[in-house]
C-alpha cells in the first residue's frame, strides 16, 4: 500500500545544537549491581520499536487484503512497518485529549480488519472503557498496545492489558542507543528471525561513555553540517534514488528484523535504577505543570498526572507555531509529530492536523537538574507569540 506522507516542518540541521536535551546520557555510576528483570517467556527484545511492530506482524502472517488500524496522530516510525508488510491501512481519527474517536473507530471497522493499534501517547494509559465493548463484537481482531512512550507502564508484563501484544521504546526512557521489547502470549516463539547481535550499537555506547567524547561528536557534527550548507547551497530539490529497499523508508529498516538486541543495551535495562528514574520523570513533569499551566505561550495538553504513570515527555500546546523556531534557536530541544498521512482520512482529523503544528515535546527525562527546568521554564515563557 503506498501512503503519501506530509513533509516535515523544521530540520534538526537548522538549529545550534540544543543545552538542553531531550534524552539522557549513559553514565556508568548510574548503573546498580542488582539486576531488574524485565523480559519473561512471554517477551523478547528486538532493536526498536518498528521492529518489533513488523515482527508482530509477520507472526500474524498478515496479507494484502488484511485492514490495521492505527490512530491519525502518529510517528512515521508507527506507520512505516505496516507499509513495509503491505497490508491496507486505516487511520482513526483522535479527539483533543487524544482519546479514541468512538464514533469514527466504529465506522472503520469491519471484516476486513486484523489489527488495531492503541497508543499510549506520552506515557498516558488509553482509555478501554468504551473500546472493549466494541470490539468485542469482532474477536478475530488482534490489538496491540504501543507502549513506545510507556516503558513503565504498569501493565507491560501483558497479564492485565487489553492488548494481545504490547511494544515498549528502551532508549526513549534509558540511555541506550537502541533497544525496545515485545510482550505477548506467543512472543517467545516471534524472534527466530535474529542472526546476529548490533555490535555497532555496543561500541557507540562505549564511545560516548568516554570523558569529552560526546562533546567532540557534536562539534565534529555541526562543522560537518555547516560545511554541507555551503557546498549544497545551488544545488536544490534534488531527491536521491533508493538503492533497496530498505533505504525506501525513513525509519524503519527490513534488515533489522534479522538483527539481535544490543547486549550493553540490555544490561543497561537490566541494571538502571528505576525506582528513581520513575520518581524524577514525575517529579519534573509536575514542576513543568505547575509552572507552564498559565502563560501565553501555550498550554499543556493533560492537566493532571495519574498515579502511576511515568511520562516520557511533556506535551505542550503552543499558541503559534512561530514559537517551535524561537524555543528550538534558544537552545531547548523539542520533539513534534510532522510527518502524516495525507491520502487517507487522517487528513481529515482535524485534531491531528492542528497537532502535527502546535503540539511539541518538552524533555522532563531523569537527568534534567533544577537549573535544567528552571531554563526550560525561562526559555518557553520568553517564547510567547499571540494567536494568529
Amino acid at each position: 500500500m503506498t501512503i503519501i506522507f506530509s513533509k516535515p516542518l523544521a530540520d534538526s540541521k537548522d538549529y545550534p545544537h540544543p543545552i538542553i536535551k531531550g534524552m539522557t546520557d549513559f553514565k556508568w555510576g548510574n548503573l546498580l549491581f542488582k539486576k531488574t528483570a524485565y523480559t519473561s517467556d512471554s517477551s523478547f527484545f528486538s532493536v526498536n520499536g518498528r521492529t518489533g511492530l513488523a515482527i508482530i506482524g509477520q507472526h500474524l502472517k498478515l496479507k494484502t487484503k488484511d485492514t490495521v488500524l492505527l490512530p491519525s496522530y502518529n510517528c512515521l516510525g508507527l506507520v512505516e512497518p505496516f507499509v513495509w508488510l503491505g497490508v491496507n491501512i486505516r487511520f482513526y481519527k483522535l479527539n483533543k485529549d487524544l482519546s479514541v474517536d468512538i464514533e469514527d473507530f466504529k465506522n472503520q471497522l469491519d471484516d476486513t480488519v486484523k489489527v488495531c493499534v492503541f497508543v499510549h501517547f506520552f506515557g498516558f494509559l488509553p482509555d478501554f472503557s468504551k473500546l472493549s465493548p466494541l470490539l468485542k463484537t469482532y474477536k478475530k481482531i488482534v490489538i496491540i498496545e504501543d507502549c513506545a512512550h510507556s516503558f513503565y507502564s504498569p501493565n507491560t508484563d501483558n497479564s492485565q492489558n487489553m492488548g494481545d501484544y504490547s511494544v515498549v521504546s528502551c532508549n526513549k526512557f534509558l540511555p541506550t542507543h537502541e533497544g525496545s521489547i515485545v510482550y505477548g502470549s506467543t512472543a517467545n516463539n516471534m524472534n527466530h528471525t535474529a542472526l546476529h547481535s548490533s555490535l555497532l550499537s555496543d561500541f557507540k555506547i562505549l564511545l560516548n561513555a568516554l570523558p569529552l567524547v560526546p562533546k567532540s561528536i557534536n562539534m565534529i557534527r555541526t562543522l560537518l553540517s555547516t560545511f554541507k550548507k555551503q557546498a549544497h547551497q545551488t544545488i536544490e530539490n534534488q531527491q536521491s534514488v533508493p538503492k533497496d529497499d530498505s533505504l525506501s523508508f525513513r525509519y524503519f529498516n527490513p534488515r533489522e528484523t534479522h538483527t539481535n538486541y544490543s547486549h550493553i543495551n540490555k544490561l543497561i535495562v537490566e541494571h538502571s535504577n528505576h525506582k528513581k528514574i520513575k520518581q524524577k520523570r514525575r517529579d519534573n513533569f509536575k514542576f513543568l505543570l505547575q509552572n507552564l499551566s498559565n502563560i501565553k505561550t501555550g498550554v499543556p495538553l493533560f492537566s493532571v498526572l495519574p498515579d502511576n504513570t511515568i511520562p516520557y515527555v511533556f506535551p505542550f500546546v503552543l499558541n503559534n507555531i512561530q514559537s517551535f523556531d524561537k524555543i528550538r534557536n534558544k537552545g531547548l530541544a523539542l520533539f513534534r509529530w510532522e510527518e502524516l498521512a495525507e491520502n487517507d482520512t487522517s487528513s481529515d482529523c482535524s485534531v491531528s492536523q492542528f497537532y502535527r503544528d502546535h503540539l511539541v515535546q518538552i524533555p522532563c527525562h531523569q537527568d534534567l537538574n533544577q537549573t535544567d527546568l528552571d531554563q526550560i521554564i525561562i526559555i518557553i515563557k520568553q517564547c510567547a507569540i499571540e494567536k494568529p
